[in-house]
């Protein structure tokens, strides 16, 4: 799960408290870029709404935002070299993964024939770097 600092809603005007993990969990896309999107989005949403509080948004995202560029890169090294370039599965939910990485998507009806991929749920870097795995396996990647 990815946990960074965010800032609680509150009216303008009111008075703001210190800053609290927000913990995304359908908020973030199995897309590592998306993430990256939605990331910066609640850091510059919680800068606008506490602006004195700036370096401390910046900082809390920063080794998050280096791990999914990383996270990023490791897809497109690992997936530059596949022997195929199709992945059987039934979740749409990874289509915008694949497109990102120059994969196509093919839609099965049984689960013979699909690419398991694990959905990030508690450890968002641990299951993108076993679906990267899964990934190179399936296609025979280099």
């Amino acid at each position: 799960m990815l946990v960074f600092v965010a800032i609680e809603r509150r009216s303008k005007g009111e008075a703001l408290p210190s800053p609290e993990p927000l913990h995304l969990q359908d908020a973030y896309s199995v897309d590592p870029v998306e993430t990256v999107k939605e990331v910066l989005r609640v850091r510059d949403e919680a800068i606008e709404q506490d602006p004195a509080n700036e370096a401390s948004y910046h900082l809390a995202t920063e080794g998050q935002l280096r791990d999914l560029y990383a996270l990023h890169e490791a897809y497109e090294r690992g997936l530059v070299s596949c022997e195929t370039r199709v992945v059987p599965t039934t979740d749409q939910g990874f289509s915008r993964l694949l497109l990102r990485y120059d994969l196509t998507m093919y839609p099965t009806h049984t689960e013979i024939d699909e690419v398991a991929l694990v959905v990030p749920n508690q450890d968002y870097f641990s299951a993108m770097y076993q679906n990267l795995d899964i990934l190179r396996q399936t296609l025979v990647c280099e």
